[in-house]
């Protein structure tokens, strides 16, 4: 069913908030990421998700989701961008302090930053171990090979950079709730910035330094955001 690179997981914690998500999105799309994470760890006070974020195989199917949850009165529409919309869920007593917010995954491929396709394409797009995680309607879930061992020290392992100062950036915010770094780990990322072309440094120093990006041409300043987030 899975490639090589992952295992099936038992889900541990959480099967409450799975089976709503998957009653909200028709049985279609899958959780992958962070909550997925936290859903199948063996830690014992693993490290809180943010949100829960649904995958879409296909523009159809990401209609339909959407749809639906619009359509949901206990759903709330916060935000929407070219790339997710996010929703949140109103409990029967009105908001949930602790509820999660959902975060409706549009699925595209832009340069290098790949959210359509099957689970595998998905989760090999993700940056570390630890968040190669995914929950399926049917009731599986899968990890990276190496994911348990990652998970039980909290530990970045990094398989995949699509701009290595947006990849920094990921790491802080993960440091941040609590995970940790080897020395080799950032590495890669200073690695990975030197073998760029200088016509990528350029680009992503003037958009870095720039005071107003939004006095950039529209054709230059997209080109900066997805060179910064997506390349």
């Amino acid at each position: 069913m899975f490639e090589s690179d992952y295992i099936e997981a038992p889900i541990i914690r959480h099967q409450d908030v799975i089976d709503l998500v998957f009653q909200l999105t028709g049985g279609e799309g899958f959780i992958a990421g962070g909550f997925a994470r936290f859903c199948v760890s063996n830690n014992e006070s693993p490290i809180n998700p943010g949100d829960i974020d649904v995958f879409c195989v296909s523009q159809d199917v990401f209609d339909r989701i959407r749809a639906a949850f619009r359509a949901h009165p206990d759903c709330v529409r916060k935000s929407e961008t070219s790339i997710e919309t996010k929703f949140e869920f109103r409990m029967s007593t009105g908001w949930h302090r602790n509820a999660y917010a959902i975060q409706l995954i549009r699925p595209v491929q832009i340069f290098n930053m790949v959210s359509d396709g099957d689970v595998n394409r998905v989760l090999d797009n993700f940056d570390f171990t630890v968040s190669k995680c995914a929950i399926l309607p049917s009731g599986k879930a899968v990890a990276h090979a190496d994911f348990y061992e990652h998970d039980k020290a909290n530990e970045l392992v990094i398989t995949n950079i699509h701009c290595p100062i947006s990849s920094m950036k990921r790491v802080i915010k993960y440091c941040n709730k609590g995970f940790r770094i080897e020395n080799r780990e950032l590495l890669k990322l200073f690695d990975d910035y030197e073998n760029r072309a200088a016509e990528w440094k350029e680009l992503v120093r003037a958009g870095l330094n720039a005071d107003d990006l939004n006095s950039w041409p529209e054709e230059r300043r997209e080109q900066f955001v997805q060179t910064m987030y997506f390349d």
